[in-house]
């Protein structure tokens, strides 16, 4: 399996120091047990109003159970559904909730169904947000963010797949910085697989940037040609899932014009997909683009100096760039531009080990964790 967390290359300790440095990070050295707590509280603020809440406020939430009702009804050769109703003899792409709450629902009730996907998926982006900076950042602070990250904006929309994708794809982001490590194509094959069962568009930008990073490879003689052969079966995958689309998927458009190019550019500094849907939120979003920016701030001018740049920075560069001018609706899909940003986001994770490092030298560390946890208890208050 995939290891979630990286080796953070450029630094010149062992994993091993920066994890006991992670412990100290709080007054009293905080034990492992302590540690873990943190992760259950944190988790405890998104999870449990799931659980509370008459009702599950998502935008999408409904349509996906709808469908997999129908779905479900359909198979069961149920009248009237059976007569109106056809399934596909072979899933496409965003199969992964409807599939899920298929086999759910008729066991737990639809309801309640649901909410424990929307627990699960909570639970998935959480963990991988941790596990992927706990090394450098220290627990503490990977514990707040981790909970930022799992209730992001998407995944209170409705957004299921999509924000299941983001948890698939924040692993991938890990396999790739670990180029060439112990089972890596396996590893790259099965999240692409994944992937593609989760969302679409983040298959199609994982797939983009694996060729990227194979071409960068093969310019600069690292790889064979014959190793961008790889991508075919996915690129070809992507191909006929928008030639057998309906629904204007192929359709490009443009509806924001300059201000669209303006909110992008000003994602980048609040992180508009971490804000959720309170105030509290525009402090998960500054603070996590604040260590993400350090990060790629260090690390962009370390390359300038040196020359010598490495394909996943260059291809954040262009998702900078590219987020900025995306257009707002790319065939059925919306939000193109939040959705490249949150995923470029993901992928410059392991690279804000700098930023960290710089924090922990500076004694600037523990504030971070101190105004995480009174922004989850302002969020929390009722």
């Amino acid at each position: 399996m995939v290891s979630l967390m990286p080796m953070f290359a450029g630094h010149g300790r062992a994993a091993k120091d920066l994890q006991e440095d992670s412990l100290s990070t709080a007054p009293g050295a905080l034990s492992r047990v302590s540690c873990w707590f943190q992760l259950f509280l944190a988790l405890s603020f998104v999870i449990i109003p799931v659980w509370l809440a008459p009702e599950l406020p998502t935008v999408d939430g409904p349509g996906h159970v709808y469908n997999s009702y129908l779905a479900f009804q359909t198979r069961a050769g149920i009248e009237p559904f059976s007569s109106y109703y056809k399934l596909r003899a072979m899933p496409r792409s965003n199969f992964a909730t409807d599939t899920a709450l298929r086999f759910l629902g008729p066991m737990i009730g639809w309801e309640r169904a649901e909410r424990v996907w929307f627990t699960l998926i909570t639970l998935l982006c959480a963990t991988t947000w941790f596990f992927t900076i706990r090394q450098a950042a220290g627990v503490p602070l990977a514990v707040a963010t981790a909970g930022w990250f799992a209730s992001n904006w998407f995944l209170w929309m409705g957004f299921y797949d999509f924000s299941l994708s983001l948890a698939v794809f924040l692993v991938f982001s890990n396999a790739v910085h670990r180029w060439g490590s112990r089972g890596f194509w396996r590893n790259v094959v099965l999240l692409l697989l994944l992937l593609y069962a989760a969302h679409l568009f983040t298959f199609a930008l994982a797939t983009a940037l694996l060729g990227f990073l194979i071409g960068w490879r093969v310019l600069r003689k690292e790889s064979p040609p014959w190793l961008l052969a790889v991508c075919v079966p996915f690129t070809l995958l992507i191909v006929l899932e928008l030639a057998l689309g309906a629904g204007g998927q192929g359709d490009i458009s443009w509806t924001s014009g300059w201000h669209g190019v303006l909110k992008a550019a000003a994602g980048w500094v609040i992180g508009d997909a971490f804000l959720s849907f309170s105030w509290s939120g525009l402090a998960a979003g500054l603070s996590v683009m604040f260590l993400v920016w350090m990060g790629l701030a260090h690390r962009w001018r370390v390359r300038l100096a040196e020359g010598n740049w490495r394909g996943i920075e260059v291809f954040l560069l262009i998702s900078v760039l590219g987020s900025c001018a995306a257009p707002d609706v790319i065939g059925s899909g919306s939000y193109t531009s939040s959705r490249w940003r949150i995923c470029a986001v993901l992928l410059a994770l392991p690279l804000t080990a700098e930023a960290f490092e710089s924090l922990r030298r500076k004694r600037w560390l523990p504030f971070f964790p101190r105004s995480c946890w009174r922004c989850w208890a302002y969020k929390a208050r009722p």
